[in-house]
This record gives structure tokens, C-alpha cells and sequence, in this order.
């Protein structure tokens, strides 16, 4: 496979969304882009992801399912518990009211 041809495989998600559109072209006229941008794309990029998720209907998690999987791994490493330690506020009366 040539490195053009292996740069535009797309996404699982992004497939989907341009099925759920009809088209790269009508996927490119809901979020004011053309269908040669799109055709670019191998994933929805995350600056699109807002503007794809509202003119499709679709919660972000489908449309970047791998990005946001990652934000709430993210998440789960921040707990109250850990605030206190990362920011050296540990004892004080804002980290007691977070607890």
C-alpha cells in the first residue's frame, strides 16, 4: 500500500459519521468545510469534535470514542485525594471542604 493510501484510512467513528451524513461532502456542509477537507481526514480532528458531534447528533464519545476513553482515564488519576498532594494545599480548609 502506498504511504498516500495508508494515510487516508479512516477511523472506525469517522466512517461512521460520514455513513450517518451520507456523504463527505454533506459531512462538510454541516460543520462549513469542504469535502476535500474531510477526505483528509483519518479521525475527526479534536478541534472539529464539538461542531461534528452537534451537526450530527451524536454524543463525542462516538465520534472520538479513543479520545474520550483517554480523558476519563485521565480523570480517574484525579481524585480529591490526589489534589491535596499535587498542589501543596494538603491540610487546608479549601482541601477539607473538597473531601
Amino acid at each position: 500500500m502506498s504511504k498516500s493510501k495508508a494515510s487516508r484510512q479512516r477511523s472506525a467513528a469517522l466512517v461512521a459519521v460520514i455513513n450517518k451524513a451520507d456523504s463527505l461532502a454533506d459531512l462538510g456542509d454541516r460543520i462549513g468545510t469542504s469535502k476535500q477537507a474531510v477526505a483528509r481526514w483519518s479521525d475527526v480532528p479534536l478541534e472539529r469534535l464539538p461542531e461534528v458531534s452537534e451537526a450530527m447528533g451524536l454524543p463525542p464519545s462516538q465520534v472520538r470514542p479513543d479520545y474520550v476513553r483517554r480523558l476519563f482515564e485521565l480523570e480517574q488519576k484525579w481524585t480529591t485525594a490526589a489534589l491535596p498532594a499535587a498542589t501543596g494545599f494538603a491540610g487546608s480548609a479549601f482541601c477539607t471542604a473538597l473531601e
